[in-house]
């Protein structure tokens, strides 16, 4: 922009440079997405769009799912996009979209068996028992995480989802072969594969029994 102005019988001119890049200040405080739409609609869409093609990739490179014709008479689930920017120190450091199974939309023994909605987790006595043990004989105690560790095991039964909005249209839908995160067998699907690959490499299973006494499990 030129403004021009007179005094003196001189001429000044005055050049304004504005910029074409938007002010958005991202901030550990600033408001994640709360659904697709919003995540297109902000300055930062570029990056969304970037992190969805990301986790459809990942998803396709796990055989998560089959896309197939629309079934006439079975449930389809619908999913959803959750969208979360993650900062380390202050700064951003990567803007991560996960897709997951709206659990609520699941039909009672048709897309999940209700003996599989829970899994066992380590009770914390166990895990204060675990420290104990380490400290007294000076072991070395490791975790690790599993990346993506619930879209590893084979899921039971047939379900079927909706594709995500903006990856295909309404005659197809996903058959899903593995557990997604958000399924109310994800966290059994999880604990099946897990254990079986900690059996394979030669781990055994600590079992607990609330009607006999711990040392009769331990020697049994």
């Amino acid at each position: 922009m030129v403004c021009e102005a007179s005094g003196g019988g001189a001429l000044f001119a005055f050049i304004a440079f504005t910029s074409n890049e938007p002010s958005f200040n991202l901030t550990p405080l600033t408001p994640d997405p709360r659904a697709i739409g919003e995540a297109l609609a902000a300055p930062d869409a570029d990056e969304w769009s970037a992190a969805m093609d990301t986790e459809i990739s990942n998803l396709r490179n796990l055989n998560v799912f089959r896309t197939v014709a629309r079934p006439i008479s079975q449930n389809v689930i619908t999913p959803k996009w959750v969208f979360h920017r993650k900062f380390e120190n202050g700064a951003l450091v990567k803007h991560k979209a996960r897709l997951v199974a709206r659990g609520f939309t699941q039909v009672p023994g048709v897309d999940y068996n209700k003996a599989h909605l829970y899994a066992p987790v380590m009770r914390p006595e166990s895990f204060r028992s675990l420290i104990s043990i380490a400290t007294l004989f000076d072991l070395d105690l490791r975790q690790f995480n599993v990346s993506a560790a619930y879209l590893h095991g084979d899921i039971d039964g047939e379900v079927y989802m909706d594709l995500p909005p903006g990856y295909g249209n309404s005659d197809s839908v996903w058959l899903l072969l593995k557990g997604l995160y958000g399924l109310k067998q994800a966290r059994w699907i999880w604990h099946k594969q897990l254990k079986a690959d900690m059996e394979a490499l030669g781990y055994v299973q600590c079992l607990r029994s609330r009607s006999l006494p711990h040392w009769y499990v331990a020697q049994r």
